[in-house]
């Protein structure tokens, strides 16, 4: 269980299993050395996932996971991390829990390293704060079917155009009671460029986008 590909084998056959449990059909590509390791349908719609060994730390606080890597070069060590281009979700697998999480790509896209706090921090930080419970994985699974359902809905009354990024990306949904719970979180994520869609009882209800963005000029 130490070397990094058995640890990788377990972590992907984890949350497809976890997947599975749910009710997801997962998809496995034919070819290895990818991007992503499997792909979920959810709600109609394939995410493309890369799936990761997480370790626990000492105090059992917090979910580390490598997801960067570096190889040598004629002009040097490169570094590599992972882009909206390349995949969507990162599926996390943490032995000594046994539970697995799934995180968007806006929260580790050109990340090397990602952090899942189990418990809030002492000094009651929220801004830049990864929480475990946010990521959960039913949680996120249902989030997303939420997420595809929603965009659906509205689709008649607001072009599908007018809810992506500047990169053509969908943006990150978020329930009004968690928004409200962690404000001030949601805010630094907005303002480093992030578009949210924040949803009541199921359906979209307000899009939040940073100043500079210049729909809002």
């Amino acid at each position: 269980m130490d070397t990094p590909n058995v640890k990788g084998n377990v972590a992907e056959l984890e949350i497809a299993a976890a997947a599975v449990r749910l009710g997801i059909p997962v998809l496995k590509p034919l070819s290895e050395h990818g991007r992503c390791d499997l792909a979920l349908e959810i709600a109609g719609k394939l995410w493309r996932v890369q799936c990761k060994w997480g370790r626990l730390s000492k105090d059992r606080d917090v979910v580390s996971v490598k997801i960067g890597g570096s190889r040598r070069s004629a002009v040097g060590f490169v570094r590599s991390t992972y882009s909206a281009h390349e995949v969507d979700l990162l599926g996390v697998y943490c032995a000594e829990l046994d539970q697995c999480f799934l995180v968007p790509i806006g929260a580790i896209a050109g990340k090397s390293e990602v952090s899942l706090r189990l418990t809030p921090p002492r000094n009651r930080q929220e801004a830049c704060i990864n929480l475990a419970c946010d990521f959960d994985f039913a949680g996120a699974i249902a989030q997303l079917g939420e997420r595809v359902n929603g965009i659906h809905e509205v689709a008649g009354s607001s072009p599908a155009s007018s809810i992506l990024d500047e990169r053509g990306a969908q943006p990150t949904t978020v329930g009004a009671d968690v928004l409200r719970g962690r404000l001030g979180y949601w805010i630094d994520r907005v303002a480093a460029g992030e578009l949210v869609l924040v949803t009541r009882r199921g359906r979209p209800r307000v899009r939040l986008s940073p100043v500079a963005d210049p729909r809002l000029g």
